[in-house]
């Protein structure tokens, strides 16, 4: 090679040499970016992935704060309004809707009483049919050809019939057994049948036998009130403090007894103590420090709420006696109510009263309950009234 040519080889070589070069360079900045936006990518989906997830979260925590306020504006609301509840509706209990009616339980089980139905029906197998030779139009080994002729036919149709007769014959067993089988389950579901109709008797009866015990009992009682004995007078008290609906949250317990010498009722009622009434008055949650929180309600707020169930509660128990007692039974009715703590000087249950009261009939009527304070309806009818029943100040025993 002479030295220009050597020169040009030399020369196109380094050419493609620098431009591999620059091609892989090209190449590796491609994939740098490549990469570097995968990862650029990589961290925007995650940043949008956790602020969706955060926000989620925000929706979560103020839904949840929502829910609770909303609950807890619930509470006061019924806890707030204890006797305008009672007053909206008539606490009279017309005992004969109490009375169960005479009629036979329907029987549970009908579906035993349609006969089992039949398996579908096995057909027979359609018998081989013989099938002739046709006559052999050969002129050479005539005979032969059709004796051989006559002979397969005969053979084939020997066996398909020895087919055919076993065939029928698993046709005939499996009609059997769905017979056998149809049979069983028949007999079966008359068994059946015969043990639920027993079973279904047994019930009826014993709910006749409560039926009639129940309306033999509503029958005394009614009896007892149109004489007004001490027995009947304190079931029916029973039954209207029974259909008084106070809120979950507040739950009331009685206990009575009926004088019918002097027609006068005397009744305890027992209410929540002031730890069990909400003292929350709202819930809040800090996004920003991913923290709930409760706003409670001042000591005020929780006394005169407080002061206000105790006052409302005797008064709703004295409106439903008396509104539901329509031929006058109870002329009188002496009340006490309290609640019922802990001691922690001696870890006993301690009993503290809040309110005694005893009204007749007529001054307890004369009342508008609807228009007057509680408190000075309780004033007015001689109550006595703890200062701070909040506080767990009891009354004097005396």
């Amino acid at each position: 090679m002479d030295a220009i040519a050597w020169q040009r080889t030399e020369s196109a070589t380094s050419v493609r040499h620098e431009q591999a070069i620059r091609r892989s360079k090209r190449t590796r900045k491609a994939d740098e970016e490549a990469r570097q936006q995968a990862i650029a990518a990589a961290l925007a989906d995650r940043e949008r992935a956790e602020e969706e997830a955060a926000a989620a979260h925000v929706a979560m925590m103020e839904a949840e704060v929502e829910e609770k306020n909303a609950r807890l504006a619930d509470i006061y609301y019924q806890v707030d309004g204890l006797l305008a509840a009672t007053l909206e509706v008539d606490d009279f209990v017309d005992l004969d809707t109490l009375r169960l009616p005479v009629e036979h339980l329907p029987f549970d089980r009908a579906d035993l009483e349609t006969p089992t139905p039949a398996f579908p029906p096995i057909p027979d197998l359609v018998e081989p049919i013989y099938m002739p030779v046709e006559p052999s139009t050969g002129l050479i080994g005539k005979k032969k050809k059709q004796a051989a002729a006559v002979a397969a036919a005969d053979a084939a149709h020997a066996h398909a019939m020895r087919v055919w007769t076993v065939e029928m014959d698993d046709v005939r067993a499996r009609r059997e057994m769905a017979e056998d089988e149809h049979v069983r389950l028949e007999s079966e579901r008359i068994a059946a049948l015969a043990r639920e109709q027993a079973r279904h008797r047994a019930e009826n009866d014993a709910h006749q036998v409560e039926v009639a015990a129940h309306n033999a009992e509503l029958d005394l009682l009614i009896d007892g009130l149109s004489h007004g004995t001490a027995e009947a007078v304190q079931a029916y008290v029973g039954i209207v403090l029974a259909n008084s609906i106070y809120p979950d949250e507040f739950h009331v317990d009685y206990r009575y007894e009926f004088d019918p010498v002097a027609a006068e009722l005397r009744i305890g009622v027992l209410i929540p103590s002031p730890e069990e009434i909400p003292g929350i008055k709202e819930h809040q949650y800090d996004a920003s420090a991913d923290e709930s929180t409760v706003i409670l309600l001042s000591a005020r707020e929780q006394k005169n709420r407080y002061t206000q169930t105790v006052q409302e509660s005797v008064i709703r128990s004295l409106h439903e006696i008396f509104e539901a007692d329509r031929r006058a039974l109870i002329r009188r009715i002496s009340l006490e109510l309290g609640t019922q703590v802990n001691d922690p000087a001696t870890d006993q249950s301690a009993h503290v009263s809040f309110v005694a009261i005893a009204t007749d009939r007529e001054a307890f009527s004369a009342i508008d309950l609807s228009a007057s304070p509680p408190e000075s309806i309780l004033r007015r009818l001689g109550a006595v009234v703890s200062r701070d029943p909040h506080g767990l100040v009891a009354i004097s025993p005396s």
